[in-house]
């Protein structure tokens, strides 16, 4: 398929999604679902219709955690939840969040029971996106299941207003009115609304917020309980530090721009964030080096919004010198 301006494409080596605004000679500028533009060489890119298509008959991943909705989409505007059934797979479904508006927004998912949770995933939905949350298992209906989300709609400024839905799992509701969009998974989905918009107020978190935080961390800690064998070898096994050079990350790193590589820094370290929540981390450091400070810039950025992190800092370290930040993770 020729790609040229105005086509959805997908950096190859980054797996991010956007459009092309402008090719000049063999460099297209391309605006990716976060509202950044970059250079990028032809080379690297390809057209996002042959990435996301799937098979009719079996649905998988292919390496994506999210994706872009078609314009012909006939999901109602707003943010949804989406469960997935899939015959090929009767002991579970899938869970999607589906962003049918045009504003990206940071989020916090976990799926909990009256008698266990799973761990907490951290991302970022762009507009017009689908991710793919999770995998469960439906024997967690019937148990009182709850869909916790938060979301901090992102905004020129920082972050808006936190948003927190929550989704009542109902058995009796959960198989009725299903509805079949492709372009998510070919199997029918049962559909959540979570609101119809955004509120774009920009704030900061308050001493009364942040005692509603740790209110609600409590009030979950009761229903945690002993950690399972396999959590406690998963957070033994855990590395506590995250090397982020290019070389580090791919053998391709000669071949990519500055800012493809910033991308696919961002993408490590925030995978390696959701990883470090899930296991309930002490703390971690995050070894970017020094260089220009675009990356140490953007990873403080980052660590600001999330709410699991009680400080952070880059100061002189006896291993990694000034090149790394500490993160300490709230108990």
């Amino acid at each position: 398929m020729m790609i040229g301006e105005g086509s959805r494409v997908r950096l190859i080596y980054t797996g991010d999604v956007g459009k092309i605004i402008r090719i000049d000679d063999d460099v297209a500028q391309v605006e990716l679902s976060d509202g950044d533009v970059i250079p990028c060489p032809m080379e690297n890119l390809e057209s996002v219709t042959a990435v996301a298509a799937k098979p009719s008959n079996e649905w998988q991943l292919n390496g994506e955690k999210s994706w872009l909705l078609s314009k012909s989409t006939q999901i109602g505007s707003g943010v949804h939840m989406a469960a997935a059934f899939d015959e090929n797979d009767p002991q579970n479904f899938e869970l999607f969040l589906i962003n049918n508006t045009d504003q990206s927004a940071l989020f916090s998912f976990q799926i909990k029971s009256k008698i266990k949770q799973q761990g907490k995933l951290n991302g970022k939905i762009g507009a017009m996106m689908v991710y793919h949350l999770d995998k469960i298992g439906f024997t967690w209906l019937g148990e009182g299941t709850k869909a916790y989300f938060e979301f901090w709609p992102v905004l020129q400024n920082g972050t808006g207003k936190k948003l927190d839905p929550v989704v009542n799992i109902k058995v009796p509701q959960f198989f009725e009115n299903h509805q079949t969009h492709a372009e998510i998974h070919p199997q029918p989905l049962k559909l959540f609304p979570l609101f119809k918009k955004w509120v774009a107020e920009p704030t900061e978190m308050s001493k009364e917020s942040l005692q509603s935080y740790t209110k609600e961390k409590m009030r979950w800690r009761e229903w945690e309980g002993i950690m399972d064998n396999h959590e406690v070898e998963a957070k033994a096994a855990f590395n506590h530090k995250i090397d982020l050079h290019a070389e580090s990350l791919t053998e391709m790193y000669d071949q990519l721009g500055s800012l493809e590589i910033l991308k696919l820094q961002i993408r490590h370290f925030e995978k390696y964030m959701t990883e470090a929540i899930k296991i309930n981390a002490d703390r971690v450091f995050i070894i970017h080096g020094i260089g220009k400070g675009k990356l140490r810039q953007e990873i403080a950025t980052r660590l600001a919004r999330y709410p699991q992190v009680a400080s952070y800092v880059n100061e002189y370290h006896p291993r990694y010198g000034w090149g790394a930040t500490e993160v300490v993770f709230r108990s």
